[in-house]
């Protein structure tokens, strides 16, 4: 049995079948389901470790690996315990809408747009195996990869990023220009695009005015938007009517040294935003134009032995819009969202290999 996996490891690193989907033009698509959700991600793979990084010679954070540095990365991915599965936010958030979804609930197509590399027929097919649709690009080169080093129960990020910043937006646009779009989930970490467009351009094109009600936009870790252009997160977060995050991550964007929800609550009033947070121990809040509600956070099994926190957070945003979608009540969608948190949780007893 490790052989077939390790067959199975190694396989995704084969050159693969081309394949390309989606549409190239902004006119609509057709699609054979009554209700599409869409998700915008700069689409990597993640290969998980449970070593300390400076050990073999690593940082503990790098944005952009070079390709050496990347070669010697999966160098070591092949000769210890590892996960390899696909990543991001917005396809645990994919991930948990369709899992929240019954046969008595309307057909939804769910898609994920991104751009991958030498991999793209493996991905399309992973990705379908879950009931979600790969509608992103085929570019030659290698696919984006994140290498989560876990070590003393703190995980560290090196991002490879491959062709993942190479977002066609003409191609995008025929994505989002379909019919009956129910909910689209945008990354922020969009932002590392390699955008000669400009960045008000990359903005007007993934949230769109006519998606505003419908677009929820996914914060990065504070580390991360503290080394990047604030102003890009905070316009977006203007422009849509969702925005999900931690609560630990959002407090980079507004003044530190005073009350977050004091500031959120005028926020949301004037650009009539919901935030959907989570904070650690204490459950999840959403913000509304109107008030703040607090979810009270759901009893964690003995056995759990990790929770990713973006991971988690992703999924309750997920969950809570398709409580949103099945006309459930603000409460319900709280406690739907942290149910689906809870469930990334993982066990590397478990799951590495």
């Amino acid at each position: 049995m490790r052989h077939i996996i390790r067959f199975f490891c190694l396989s995704l690193f084969a050159p693969l079948a081309l394949y390309a989907g989606g549409a190239s033009s902004t006119e609509k698509e057709p699609t054979s389901s009554p209700y599409v959700v869409v998700g915008v991600s700069n689409f990597l793979f993640e290969t998980t470790m449970q070593v300390d990084p400076q050990q073999y010679g690593f940082p503990l954070a790098a944005e952009g690996l070079d390709e050496a540095t990347f070669e010697q990365a999966q160098l070591l991915a092949d000769h210890v315990p590892h996960l390899h599965r696909l990543s991001g936010s917005i396809f645990q958030a994919l991930l948990a809408m369709k899992n929240a979804f019954s046969e008595k609930d309307p057909d939804y197509s769910l898609q994920l747009f991104g751009v991958a590399g030498s991999h793209t027929s493996f991905v399309k097919n992973w990705l379908e195996a879950t009931g979600i649709v790969w509608k992103g690009q085929k570019k030659e080169g290698k696919t984006g990869c994140c290498f989560t080093f876990v070590h003393n129960e703190a995980s560290h990020f090196l991002v490879y990023p491959g062709v993942s910043c190479e977002l066609d937006l003409a191609h995008l646009e025929g994505v989002l220009c379909q019919d009956n779009i129910q909910a689209c989930f945008i990354s922020g970490f969009l932002c590392k695009q390699n955008a000669s467009f400009g960045r008000d351009n990359l903005l007007n094109i993934v949230v769109k005015k006519e998606l505003q009600e419908q677009t929820i936009f996914f914060l990065p870790d504070r580390s991360f938007m503290k080394k990047n252009d604030k102003s890009f997160f905070q316009s977006a977060m203007m422009r849509v009517s969702y925005v999900a995050g931690r609560v630990e991550d959002i407090g980079v964007l507004f003044a530190e040294n005073r009350n977050l929800f004091e500031q959120l609550n005028p926020f949301a009033q004037r650009h009539k935003t919901t935030f959907l947070l989570t904070e650690k121990g204490k459950g999840s809040y959403t913000v509304t134009p109107e008030k703040t509600y607090h979810h009270k956070p759901l009893k964690v099994p003995p056995s759990t032995k990790r929770i990713e926190p973006l991971m988690a957070t992703a999924a309750y945003a997920g969950a809570y819009q398709a409580g949103k979608l099945k006309g459930e009540s603000l409460d319900q969608r709280g406690k739907r969202g942290l149910q689906a948190a809870l469930q990334t949780a993982s066990s590397f007893k478990d799951v590495l290999y």
